[in-house]
């Protein structure tokens, strides 16, 4: 129906919404292998709508989301359109997973695919048990088996197995019954492998089996097992000799060792002796009996041979498990031998006792048919002990003799006892013994007797000698005795003396001497020694005793006394000592006397000249006296003496007195004090006019009253008169008239000069005490100059100062000036000025400087000279003036002298002259110069070596044996510096220069030094010429070298250049001063003509060489030759003389020929016409013979003509014609 024009439009119906399929909605991914991926499964996405799809995404869910992976192929959907998304299966695990795949767009919703699939175990070999350990095993058997057994653990097949060995030793294990190798193994499946063990030699095996599939991986089985070494006997040693043994004896006993050198156990062993002579050798023991791995057993063999001969014999060892051991068994078996010794009988010459008669040998011979066994030897019979065998002679104990061996022994006769002696001498051995008689005649030898046995020669005094007593020496014995020797031993030898005079012979048989002895005691005590006689017929002795006892000896006690202080004129009170007799007799009658320089002072008394008792002046022994002195002085001072008290005996001893007097009226001060008068000079001053007092000096004088009651004093003074009045002035009085007892006063005195010069005065003080030194005296004295300043110094004049002479260019020491004022007030400011060319200052203390009272500077001057003359200086010192007037200026003159620079060193050449190479004699080597520093100051030395020597350095410096110098030298000393001339090759003249330099100018000296080198070693004789030797052939000349020097010489090589020279029987080694030694030059020319120059070397070591020049020349050997060396002379009739032909010797060699001597060897056929050959041929020379064929025989003869000559050779020429018939 077609609507009216005016009907509304009608829309168009939307389109239907997306929609999301998706096909195949399940999909198994059947069985895959854990961790492998499966083939992609495609899922396709379908949008059954009509509108387009948003976006299209893929997800899978569920429990095994994660196995399973889309890959999305989609983006939107257009209406009907499709796309596909594809799905990977890989499972991490075994068994069934499910999944989900969903796909959704929005819009166009979800759909889903169900997915399902199954993990399965891949195939995985295992193997039990992992290791076959068989244990020890004999090498060469098989162990049972043991079998591996391998499993697939997996769910899937693995491929074909396969089995092979690896390892170390493979070949040892054996693979038995396999039911692996080629087979596949289902998942769970199992398969086997069997394997033996079979070492094929001994120690630790191990190996392993692999059983490997392509799938299914690989697997190891180890095994392991030690192969052991079967047991086996083993006899050491192999072989024995047994030696030679005596018939019916037995040998040493002998060990073998019987080892089991297998790895197990040996079965029981037995042993045996078998072959020839098996029942001549006999087991003494065993411990074998069975033997585990490596150990060992012994079975000890003897050898007893029956009969004489050659034995051998097995020794067999048998064990079931172990095997069989041989040692082969030989032995000589000899007959026994059989001894004599000579000579036997046999006398010794008379001997005396004690003594040890001449030697004899005694031979013992085996005169058996075999060897002896061991001898021994032994003395025997009534009187051995008296025979000796001589020491280290016994040549037979111990010995084995072979038959008709010998050895020998000696004997000598050493008789103890009188008489006739008798023994054997007895020698034996394991076949038996044999005696030799010996005997002897003992003589009794001399023999000494003394008497008295003792002797006590009682008391006697020390350091006195006793009367002599006699000692009688009797010779008892047999025989005259030798000169007796006699001398004193013992505790107290030395106090005893013997006047041997009686007896200085010999004794005969019953004679006697007398000897006298005496005793002198050096010490009191009792004393021993003994009278000891050696010699023939000694030793005896006599014993000697004596008492020593003291002289008389006086002590005192005490032995100084000291009095107190005491007046002259009064005395102290007394004083006593003991005088004691300290000795063991009586002294002498006493003496005591006072001695000394003040033995006047002092008196005394004793008891000791009545000692005994009235009359008597002696002291016995221990007894005492008093001796009292009494001190009375009369002088002051210390006042000394002895009271010395004296007897013979006794001795003289001494007590000291001592004791010091004083006078009534002592001066204390100023010191020093004398008595009776004391000086006193004041320090310089200076003229005061004005009389300050601060420019006085004073003095205080110290009085004291020493006597016990007060005194009355006067003071007295005498000071003079100056321009104003007295130089001296009383200052203050302080002692007045009137001193107390022990009391002291002052009396001060001041010294004020108004004039310059010298001024004395004095005070005398008195006291009322009467007596003398009761009056004291104090003396004084005063300089006044005009002048606050002066100037010194301690070596010259205040005002002249000498440099003395001093070389231009050098300083003297420095000298100090000391500028004092000697005033008491201070100066005004210093001022130094100093004159003169050569004169410096050193130091200056002094300018600008206010010089306190009584106070010092010091100014320091230096002279260097700077021309050779005499050189004046001065030296001022100003000061400003002050009030009152002290300043003033002082002047020092100085003076000195330029001289010439003084050489430091002397001499100032040294010449060593020829020295020998290597001498290390100081004496030889070392020279000295004397350096000497003729300044008055300290120098420092410095030594320059220069050394000209070639090849090497020679010259050093040492140190002089004496006062060497060392790095400073003081002035005016001397000093000594060594140089020393190593000598050393090559020969000739050394040089050089010693520059000597002084710190002080710097003053220089050279010393030239020269020496010259020679070799210690020369050539006696020069070597000759070798001439014309011949090729080939050699000369030798004998050569002497001498060591020229003192000292020995060795290391020496000699050489004569290269070939043809050689050294030989060289002797040259070592060679003391002196000496000489010889060596042979040879002359072996190989080749000629030709000369050969070459120089001769002989080298000492280090320490010489000498040269020489040696020539020679060569020469080819006389070469004589013939020509023509063959001649034909053609035919000719028999009986016909032919043609001569002629033969030319030549001497082709530079050697002269010999004399030449020409034959033919046939002269029937051939004759000699002519001759020149007659003698010797010179290099080239020739001579000529000429020959006729003069046949007398058809036919065709022949002949040589031969030219002899020694030396040249026998050169032929051959000869030859035809002889035609005559006719």
């Amino acid at each position: 129906m077609i609507p009216p024009p005016d009907a509304p439009e009608i829309d168009a119906p939307p389109p239907r919404p997306a929609v999301l399929t998706m096909t195949p909605t399940t999909n198994d991914f059947g069985s895959v292998v854990i961790n492998t991926t499966s083939g992609a499964a495609s899922f396709t996405v379908t949008n059954t709508g009509e509108a387009t799809s948003g976006s299209i995404t893929p997800v899978v869910t569920g429990a095994a989301a994660a196995d399973f992976t889309p890959t999305n192929g989609c983006t939107t959907l257009a209406g009907g359109g499709t796309c596909v998304v594809t799905v990977t299966f890989r499972p991490s695990s075994a068994g069934v997973k499910n999944a989900n795949l969903v796909v959704s767009g929005s819009p166009g919703g979800s759909a889903m695919a169900t997915l399902i699939g199954t993990g399965q175990t891949p195939g995985t070999l295992t193997i039990t048990p992992s290791s076959l350990a068989f244990g020890n095993q004999v090498v060469g058997t098989p162990t049972a088996s043991q079998t591996f057994t391998v499993m697939n653990t997996g769910t899937v097949a693995t491929t074909a197995l396969t089995v092979t060995k690896a390892g170390t030793d493979p070949a040892d294990f054996v693979k038995g019954a396999d039911t692996c190798n080629g087979a596949t193994l289902a998942g769970g499946a199992s398969c086997t492998v069997a394997v033996t063990f079979n070492p094929t030699s001994a120690g630790g095996k191990a190996a392993s089996f692999v059983i490997s599939a392509a799938t299914g991986g690989s697997v190891n089985g180890s095994v392991t097992g030690t192969g052991l070494n079967p047991a086996r006997l083993v006899v050491t040693p192999g072989f024995q000799d047994f030696g030679s043994i005596t018939t019916g004896t037995s040998s040493g006993n002998i060990s073998f060792t019987v080892t089991n050198t297998g790895d197990i156990a040996t079965s029981a062993i037995t042993d045996s002796f078998t072959g020839t002579n098996g029942g001549e050798f006999s087991r003494l023991s065993t411990t074998c009996t069975t033997l585990a791995p490596n150990a060992s057993c012994t079975i000890v063999v003897r050898f007893t041979p029956l009969t004489v001969g050659a034995k051998s014999a097995n020794l067999t060892v048998v064990a079931t498990t172990g095997g069989t051991a041989n040692a082969a068994l030989i032995g000589q078996a000899v007959a026994p031998g059989n001894l004599a010794i000579s000579p036997t009988p046999f006398a010794f010459a008379d001997t005396t006792v004690g003594q040890i008669s001449t030697t004899q040998v005694f031979t013992v011979t085996n005169t058996g048919g075999s060897a002896t066994g061991a001898l021994g030897t032994a003395l025997g019979g009534t009187d051995p002990s008296q025979f000796t065998v001589v020491a280290g002679s016994n040549g037979c104990q111990g010995v084995v003799l072979a038959p008709a061996g010998s050895c020998t022994i000696v004997l000598s006769f050493s008789p103890t006892t009188g008489g006739a002696k008798t023994a054997t001498l007895a020698v034996n051995h394991t076949g038996g013994s044999t005696t030799a008689a010996i005997s002897g005649n003992a003589i009794a030898p001399a023999q000494f007797t003394l008497t008295p046995a003792s002797r006590d020669f009682g008391s006697v005094v020390t350091t006195t000698t006793s009367a002599p007593q006699p000692f009688t020496l009797q010779n008892i014995g047999g025989q005259t005795s030798g000169a007796p020797s006699f001398a004193i031993n013992g505790a107290n030898a030395s106090e005893f003396s013997v006047n041997v005079t009686g007896c200085a012979g010999t004794l005969a048989p019953n004679a006697s001497c007398t000897v006298q002895v005496t005793f002198s005691p050096a010490t009191a005590g009792a004393k021993s020694a003994t009278l000891d006689v050696t010699g023939t017929g000694g030793p005896v002795s006599s014993a000697l005793s004596g008492n020593g006892i003291t002289n008389a000896a006086l002590t005192v006690n005490p032995s100084i006394i000291n009095f107190p202080l005491t007046l002259i004129g009064t005395s102290a009170g007394v004083e006593s000592f003991t005088v004691t007799n300290g000795g063991s007799v009586n002294t002498g009658n006493l003496t005591v006397m006072i001695i000394g320089a003040a033995a006047g002072d002092y008196t005394q008394t004793n008891d000791c000249t009545d000692g005994g008792g009235p009359g008597v002046d002696f002291l016995t022994p221990g007894a005492q006296c008093v001796v009292t002195v009494t001190f009375t002085p009369t002088a002051p001072g210390p006042r000394s003496a002895t009271v010395q008290i004296s007897g013979a005996p006794g001795g003289t001893v001494g007590t000291a007195v001592n004791g010091t007097a004083l006078p009534k009226l002592e001066i204390l001060a100023p010191v020093p004090v004398t008595y009776p008068i004391n000086n006193y000079t004041f320090p310089n001053s200076i003229v005061d006019p004005n009389a300050d007092p601060a420019l006085r000096r004073v003095v205080d004088i110290t009085l004291r009253n020493n006597s016990a009651a007060a005194v009355d004093i006067t003071e007295t003074p005498s000071f003079g008169t100056g321009l104003n009045g007295p130089d001296f002035a009383v200052v203050t009085d302080g002692c007045g008239t009137n001193l107390a007892a022990g009391a002291t006063c002052t009396y001060r005195v001041a010294y004020t000069p108004e004039s310059v010069g010298t001024h004395m005065g004095s005070v005398i003080f008195t006291s009322s005490v009467a007596g003398t030194f009761a009056t004291a005296r104090q003396n004084l004295t005063g300089t006044a100059n005009a002048n606050t300043l002066s100037i010194s110094d301690l070596d010259a004049t205040p005002t002249a100062h000498d440099f003395g002479s001093r070389a231009v260019g050098s300083s003297s020491a420095s000298r100090m000036f000391r500028v004092t004022n000697l005033s008491n007030e201070p100066t005004g400011v210093l001022a130094v000025d100093l004159t003169g060319a050569g004169f410096q200052i050193e130091m200056n203390n002094c300018s600008g400087l206010v010089l306190a009272g009584n106070a010092s500077c010091d100014i320091f001057v230096v002279f260097t000279p700077t021309t050779q003359t005499s050189q004046m200086g001065t030296l001022t010192v100003r000061t400003s003036q002050g009030s009152p007037v002290l300043g003033g200026t002082v002047v020092a003159t100085l003076s000195g002298t330029g001289t010439a620079p003084v050489a430091l060193a002397a001499p100032t050449a040294l010449n060593w002259g020829p020295l020998f190479a290597g001498d290390t004699n100081v004496a030889n080597t070392d020279e000295v110069v004397v350096i000497t520093n003729s300044n008055d100051i300290q120098t420092t030395l410095t030594f320059t070596l220069t050394d000209d020597s070639l090849p090497a350095t020679q010259f050093s410096l040492v140190a002089a044996a004496t006062n060497p110098c060392g790095a400073t030298l003081a002035a005016g000393a001397s000093c000594n510096q060594g140089i020393r001339l190593t000598p050393a090759l090559p020969v000739g003249t050394r040089t050089g220069n010693l520059l000597v330099t002084s710190s002080v100018g710097n003053n220089t000296s050279n010393v030239s030094l020269i020496g010259s080198v020679v070799s210690t070693l020369s050539l006696v004789t020069a070597p000759t010429a070798f001439t014309d030797q011949l090729v080939n052939t050699s000369a030798s000349q004998t050569l002497t070298v001498r060591n020229d020097s003192l000292q020995t010489v060795t290391g020496f090589t000699i050489t004569a250049g290269a070939a043809p020279y050689f050294i030989l029987n060289n002797t040259c080694i070592s060679l003391a001063p002196g000496a000489t030694c010889t060596f042979d030059l040879q002359f072996s020319p190989t080749n000629a003509p030709a000369s050969f120059p070459r120089t001769l070397l002989i080298e000492g070591g280090s320490t010489g060489s000498a040269s020489a020049s040696v020539t020679g020349n060569s020469i080819t050997a006389a070469n004589v030759t013939v020509t023509p060396a063959a001649r034909a002379f053609g035919s000719e009739l028999v009986g016909q003389n032919g043609a001569t032909q002629s033969f030319t010797f030549t001497n082709l060699g530079q050697q002269t020929s010999g004399v030449m001597a020409v034959a033919l060897d046939s002269t029937t056929n051939f004759s000699i016409q002519s001759n020149t050959c007659t003698t010797t041929l010179a290099f080239n020379a020739s001579c000529v013979v000429t020959v006729r064929f003069n046949p007398t025989v058809a036919g065709s003869p022949t002949a040589s003509l031969t030219g002899t000559a020694t030396p040249g050779g026998a050169p032929s020429a051959a000869l030859s014609g035809v002889a035609i018939p005559a006719g």
